[in-house]
């Protein structure tokens, strides 16, 4: 028998029974135990607001077994490659990703047996071997940046009996040599979809992607090909996934890149960011103006207003700041342009007005003001009354309730 008298076999029927799966995709994860593919040594990041640890198979054998079926993220690298993962210190940069994430992801597929599906970002294997299990593996290609991930990916694989093809290759052009594909599955975070990816689908073949605007939190996105060059498509749910090595914004500016959390990042998650605080610039440069709005209100509303504030401010992003007293900071920073502009809303405790610095050539705050209440004044829409299209160009527009009702500019 295993650890605690629980044998693998039965570990894997039970994890797999508490996910609503199709009779398909329950064959296919009964198929792939999870543990073949999670590290010995590795950073356990729950679901569930609790805080990470450290597991080890061979000095706490239990908890690493509970760790890897349970419903938690498994971060298998830091700084990419360079950190220690088992400390959870530094930048996550590949993880075994929590499965009911990664189980919904394959649900928007919609794959059907014949199906070819390229997935951007192997990992671990253990997505490519579902996807394996479910289509064929001769029917999988898997792109993977980091060749120490991929050769580790490789014997994970192995190890289940599955071998898709695993290319070595930078995932944000995609692997033309396959194409055309029928679905493509994204398993970073984009802020943009490269226009590769469209153009590797055949006309109505389905993208699924960790859609991660600047302004966070993250969303799932369903893409179709239109068969005219773009796509069209809805959110269609919460994610937070690690980003696309080509998109990440400047070191240290990437808002909650430390965290694995599918959740949205709320002022009560506010001192759980590990990274330093950008400053806000030169005293002589800073702007002192008071506002009535409350920034708490504004970052922890609703999904909705986050969809609509990062359509409205592409490349902008967040921190929150929780203060020993009880206040609360928002800081807001720009990214792309030559010259970086930058805003701290600061809330102290029984005050009505909170004081706004901010400088650089854009008003930050007014901008975030504005495109909140904007999103008030449309009636609070849902998240999932948003959806994003792409032009043959690869220009992206995100409306509401129809591509013919834009809310931002092309981007």
């Amino acid at each position: 028998m295993g650890l605690a008298g629980v044998e693998p076999a039965e570990r894997l029927a039970a994890f797999v029974d508490r996910f609503d799966l199709s009779p398909a995709w329950q064959r296919a994860a009964r198929a792939v135990p999870r543990h073949l593919f999670a590290p010995a040594r590795a950073w356990c990041g729950p679901d569930d607001h609790r805080d990470g640890f450290p597991i080890d198979q061979e000095l706490r054998p239990e908890q690493w077994w509970d760790a890897v079926y349970d419903e938690a993220a498994i971060i298998t690298q830091i700084d990419d490659g360079a950190g220690d993962p088992a400390t959870g210190q530094g930048r996550f940069t590949s993880s075994l990703s929590a499965p009911a994430a990664v189980f919904e992801f394959l649900r928007q597929l919609y794959v059907q047996d014949h199906h070819r599906v390229l997935e951007i970002g192997t990992g671990t294997g253990w997505t490519a071997a579902l996807l394996s299990a479910r289509v064929g593996e001769q029917h999988v290609t898997t792109v993977e940046i980091d060749q120490q991930v991929a050769d580790q990916a490789a014997v994970n694989l192995g190890a289940a009996g599955f071998k898709p093809r695993l290319v070595v290759a930078d995932g944000a052009i995609g692997w033309p040599d396959g194409a055309l594909y029928d679905r493509a599955h994204v398993t970073c975070g984009v802020r943009d979809i490269p226009l590769a990816w469209i153009k590797q689908l055949r006309p109505g073949g389905v993208l699924v992607a960790p859609w991660m605007p600047a302004w966070a939190p993250g969303h799932k996105l369903r893409l179709v090909a239109d068969g005219r060059g773009g796509a069209v498509g809805r959110f269609v749910g919460d994610a937070r996934y690690m980003i696309l090595r080509s998109q990440r914004l400047d070191a240290g500016l990437a808002p909650l890149a430390g965290r694995a959390r599918s959740a949205p990042p709320r002022p009560e998650d506010a001192t759980q960011i590990r990274e330093p605080l950008p400053p806000v610039g030169p005293p002589t440069d800073i702007t002192t103006t008071t506002t009535l709005l409350d920034p708490r209100t504004v970052v922890g509303d609703a999904f909705g207003a986050d969809v609509a504030i990062a359509a409205q401010l592409p490349m902008v992003s967040h921190r929150c700041e929780q203060q020993p007293d009880g206040g609360f900071n928002l800081h807001i920073t720009s990214h792309g342009d030559s010259t970086r502009s930058q805003a701290l809303i600061q809330c102290t405790p029984d005050t009505d007005e909170y004081l706004v610095h901010e400088n650089g050539p854009r008003q930050l705050w007014q901008e975030t003001e504005a495109a909140y209440l904007r999103w008030l004044q449309l009636g609070r829409p849902d998240r999932d009354r948003f959806g994003l299209s792409i032009d043959p160009d690869g220009r992206h527009t995100i409306w509401l309730d129809s591509p013919t009702n834009p809310i931002s500019a092309g981007l």
